[in-house]
């Protein structure tokens, strides 16, 4: 034995194994190669969660969306209600435009909470729904309350711009009580009445706003004033012949008053609408931003 190679026994593995084995191989790859290739079919289990999760997510962002819309439809509800009433209405507008910048708090909050729901929408739909474009949110971060601010903001404006409008209206109609008591022929309430007209003349011309018609309107109604005053002191004095002069140059100021009132009305209405129409505007662009977004969401399935 010594020097020579130990023979080491083999064991002959019968045909009928060797063809059992492969048929088992063969077996199991048919059945590997009828399962989907997508992972979610292959695993129900997975695919279930995925579901769970992009339902927890559409849900999340309708109740944050449809809170916010809620909250700036109440400000643009008092924010044109305080535009409106900048411009015709006799009640304090800037109350209105504080109340929709009031109602703004908190909406940074609910677009960040909707933001972040849209992207898990987002991601469940690439996995769920790879050809399902996700929802947009066209609403910069901030938005919401770089906008209350503006509005709130706008209000002392507002207020402003409606003191002046008021003060307009008084002018003229103090002017008015003037004239009327000079017809009567009694010069001293004539002049107290256009103490008080030159004082909201005042109040007009120190309005800090830069509308192009108005000083039309209170060059105009200043010279009316200033002949009105003239009458009403010759009238007292009984110097007839400066009560006539004064009198012409009202006449000739008087031929100006229909331009004038038209540079007033186009002032208030341009001016008016001026002082809080950025802030809408934007808070208008929001709420259809958040219109378009929940029409999106209301498009997926799950």
């Amino acid at each position: 034995m010594i020097g020579r190679r130990a023979r080491v026994p083999t064991r002959r593995v019968p045909r009928w194994a060797a063809a059992a084995t492969l048929i088992a191989v063969l077996g199991l790859g048919a059945i590997l190669s009828q399962r989907s290739p997508d992972p979610l079919v292959a695993d129900p289990a997975a695919a279930a969660a995925a579901r769970a999760s992009l339902e927890t997510a559409l849900r999340d962002a309708r109740q944050a969306l449809d809170e916010l819309a809620s909250a700036l439809d109440a400000a643009l509800a008092a924010g044109r209600t305080g535009a409106a009433l900048t411009v015709a209405g006799d009640g304090n507008p800037g109350s209105h435009l504080t109340a929709a910048a009031d109602a703004l708090a908190g909406g940074d909050d609910l677009a960040r909470t909707a933001r972040t729901a849209l992207a898990a929408v987002a991601g469940q739909l690439a996995v769920l729904q790879p050809t399902t474009a996700p929802p947009g949110f066209d609403v910069a971060a901030g938005a919401v309350s770089a906008t209350a601010g503006q509005l709130a903001g706008a209000a002392d404006a507002a207020d402003a711009f409606r003191a002046m409008r008021r003060a307009s209206q008084a002018c003229l109609t103090d002017l008015g009580t003037a004239l009327a008591a000079l017809d009567r022929n009694d010069p001293v309430t004539a002049l107290a009445a256009l103490d008080v007209a030159d004082q909201e003349l005042a109040a007009v011309q120190a309005w800090r706003g830069n509308l192009d018609t108005l000083p039309i309107w209170s060059d105009t109604t200043g010279r009316l004033l200033s002949a009105a005053r003239r009458v009403a002191v010759a009238t007292r004095d009984g110097d007839a012949a400066a009560r006539k002069a004064a009198a012409a140059d009202y006449a000739s100021a008087a031929a100006d008053a229909r331009q004038a009132d038209l540079a007033l009305a186009i002032a208030v209405a341009e001016g008016g609408s001026a002082v809080s129409a950025a802030p809408l505007h934007a808070l208008a662009d929001i709420r259809a931003a958040v219109e378009a977004t929940l029409r999106d969401l209301d498009t997926i399935t799950v």
